[in-house]
């Protein structure tokens, strides 16, 4: 009975994770533009950054990294890659308003994709207009927060300082987001939604959904 019930468990399992990955398909809207990439793949593939790289190898292993979601078990990897091509520039210093690449938490907030108002913030063409210290960092921390609304009146009064001069509606730069209104400045912190999964990933996922099944079937008619 035990060996049955573990089998069962395991079973279960990995039919549950491959519904959900059918039900993302299913519900992801599908959208008609291309995929949103991160700052850091943007700029290594196809971008300024490509040019610095020593070879196509440094460039396919940093952007695996980047689409395994940038885990750190394989930051050992990488360094190395970024120290060689990249830090002479990105170390904080050098060049204070591009992104630093010399730490894995920096390194790994511009290779997952965010808002675009977060990636204007942090290291876009925004960042310059935060001149007090401590801006930047209190609007950055409100929108990986979920961007709250009781957290608003603080953010509010760094946007009416800095930012809505351009980005409002009615007297700012046509095409800018709109910065001016709590619920216009949130939906602009939102992150993209993830891709849909590939035609690859739900076939292998439709395939362990049926073997998962058969085997539940199997399992529970031989203890019948």
């Amino acid at each position: 009975m035990g060996k049955r019930l573990l089998l069962t468990v395991l079973l279960l399992s990995a039919a549950a994770a491959a519904a959900r990955v059918l039900v993302r398909a299913v519900v992801t809207p599908q959208s008609s533009g291309p995929v949103k990439r991160s700052q850091l793949a943007l700029a290594i593939d196809g971008g300024a950054m490509e040019e610095y790289l020593e070879s196509p190898t440094q460039k396919e292993l940093l952007l695996e990294w980047i689409e395994d979601g940038a885990p750190q078990d394989e930051w050992d990897t990488v360094e190395p890659i970024l120290e060689e091509s990249c830090v002479l520039c990105h170390d904080g210093e050098t060049e204070p308003d591009i992104v630093p690449l010399n730490q894995y938490s920096l390194a790994a907030r511009v290779s997952r994709v965010r808002s675009l108002f977060a990636e204007k913030v942090e290291w876009g063409t925004m960042t310059r207009y935060f001149e007090e210290p401590g801006e930047k960092e209190t609007v950055m921390c409100w929108i990986e927060a979920g961007a709250p609304e009781s957290g608003w009146p603080e953010i509010e009064s760094i946007m009416m300082e800095r930012c809505v001069s351009c980005h409002n509606p009615e007297t700012g730069v046509q095409g800018l987001l709109s910065l001016d209104r709590y619920r216009s400045t949130a939906r602009s912190a939102e992150p993209p939604p993830p891709p849909p999964p590939t035609r690859t990933v739900m076939a292998a996922s439709i395939g362990v959904l049926l073997i998962a099944l058969a085997g539940l079937f199997l399992t529970w008619k031989k203890r019948a």
